[in-house]
């Protein structure tokens, strides 16, 4: 019996957690999986209680992955740092136009996926039904989570356009 992409990958993952060193270091670890392989994964590696305390160094070309798994992107370009800060200082606060124009095409996603249902709050009357049409949302899940939570099913429409709406309103204090 083989092992699927998605399973090599965990158990790679497991490996390098049983050394139980203080810096993990994965040098494009979910590469080569497929989309929704990829996804799961990604939820999975996030919610590891072991990676807490962990600093994890992790080397890819995959901008929505770096945004999704990063707490701090350290952006390059021939070798050289351009910037580097949080997924919010790399979108509102470019240091350049380099840095600027290199995220300009997932802008829109990396927004939904950087701000979580709590910083909407102050923009929302129906803060908590959202939360609970939204289902196994809390306060820290994204704002891209919770719209694909409340896409699924019709009667949730007023839920998705509030939010829709409460996010351009809270994109607008934001230094674009």
């Amino acid at each position: 019996h083989e092992l699927s992409g998605g399973q090599q990958q965990r158990v790679g993952i497991a490996r390098a957690l049983v050394a139980d060193t203080p810096v993990l270091l994965m040098d494009e670890p979910f590469g080569s999986l497929d989309t929704i392989t990829r996804t799961a994964i990604h939820k999975e590696f996030k919610s590891l209680e072991e990676l807490k305390n962990k600093t994890t160094i992790l080397v890819t070309h995959d901008v929505q992955e770096a945004f999704e798994l990063g707490h701090r992107i350290c952006l390059m370009d021939n070798g050289k740092i351009i910037q580097s800060g949080t997924p919010k200082q790399m979108l509102y606060h470019p240091e350049n136009s380099f840095v600027k124009d290199f995220f300009a095409v997932n802008r829109p996603v990396l927004e939904y996926k950087i701000t979580v249902i709590n910083e909407l709050k102050m923009f929302l009357d129906s803060y908590n039904a959202i939360l609970n049409d939204a289902k196994t949302a809390s306060e820290e899940t994204s704002v891209w989570d919770i719209l694909q939570n409340l896409s699924t099913e019709k009667k949730y429409n007023e839920s998705y356009e509030a939010v829709i709406k409460a996010f351009i309103a809270y994109r607008k204090l934001q230094a674009v």
